[in-house]
């Protein structure tokens, strides 16, 4: 079979570098998020007005918007407040408090109280999984990766986020939905993935993959991959025990080609992988690497078992 050597490998042949989430850069999954201040849907707030009219007193009174985005404020009525800045809404329910003859000239104050908060469920491979209680305004994937503390060094590049069952244009009740998002397309292209409140988010494990030695090493075996860095052939060699021989140089690689299906043979040498990290190879899940056996090392081996059965023989005992 024909070989190939690791300077002339396609690019559909090279081995890819995994990369742990926690390495990425997610910053491009954030969703522009209104300032802390602006009054969202679900908010409880804290009214205060003052008439003006020294005998009256100071009306205080906690409201809460609704899910139109209106509050209704006593005696005035309701009032659209979602989407304003909380000194935006104090002049709202000011101008409607005169516009509907409740008061001539009130002072109002709003404080916020209680921002609505959405539950997302983040489990899987992070490090701290559980329900999340997230700030509506910023309830998005990125908040809630954040929230859960980071990745576990097993997690897999690609979550997936499950929706609870939303009411669709005309009042229907649509089924939960599941989409898978790639975080290392993210970091390419970003994209934006807000949170309803009762979502969930999975962070799979990935899965352990593997390359096997064999040859003329110590102990053949089969290596996991690391999850967060690269293996190469040397290091490979180096956990099977080392080569038998240290003649023996040549290794060869059996990979195969993603795009062929085909079994590729790249042809390694030992001692130039040394001396060169281009030669030292990067492995791929499910190469087989093996040590050869060539004339010489075959003769030298030959020659070493004769001599140590030769002097077995010649020690009783041995």
């Amino acid at each position: 079979m024909p070989t190939i050597r690791p300077g002339q490998l396609p690019a559909s042949l090279a081995a890819q570098v995994p990369r742990s989430p926690n390495a990425l850069d997610l910053s491009r999954l954030s969703t522009p998020s209104a300032p802390s201040d602006v009054v969202q849907p679900g908010d409880q707030l804290q009214l205060t007005v003052a008439t003006g009219i020294p005998e009256a007193d100071i009306n205080e009174h906690p409201i809460r918007v609704d899910g139109e985005g209106n509050a209704h404020v006593p005696l005035v009525g309701p009032v659209q407040l979602a989407g304003l800045r909380v000194p935006e809404a104090e002049r709202a329910v000011q101008v409607e408090s005169i516009r509907r003859g409740i008061y001539r000239e009130p002072q109002v104050a709003l404080s916020m109280e209680k921002q609505m908060a959405h539950r997302v469920t983040i489990n899987g491979a992070v490090s701290k999984p559980g329900v999340k209680s997230i700030p509506a305004a910023s309830s998005d994937l990125f908040s809630a990766l954040s929230e859960s503390g980071g990745f576990q060094r097993d997690a897999d590049t690609i979550v997936e986020i499950t929706y609870p069952p939303q009411r669709g244009p005309t009042g229907q009740l649509l089924p939960s939905r599941t989409t898978r998002v790639d975080l290392l397309e993210i970091e390419e292209i970003g994209g934006s993935y807000p949170l309803p409140d009762g979502s969930a988010v999975m962070v799979p494990r990935r899965q352990p993959q593997t390359v096997h030695v064999d040859g003329l090493v110590m102990r053949p075996l089969r290596i996991e991959l690391p999850f967060d860095r690269e293996l190469r052939v040397l290091e490979a060699i180096a956990e099977a025990g080392g080569r038998r021989l240290s003649m023996a140089d040549r290794i060869y690689v059996s990979r195969i080609d993603p795009g062929t299906g085909r079994t590729r043979v790249i042809q390694v040498s030992y001692k130039r992988a040394l001396e060169n990290s281009g030669e030292n190879l990067v492995l791929s899940a499910g190469d087989v690497v093996t040590v050869q056996e060539t004339p010489l090392t075959f003769t030298v081996g030959t020659l070493r078992n004769l001599i140590r059965f030769g002097f077995s023989s010649a020690v009783p005992g041995l």
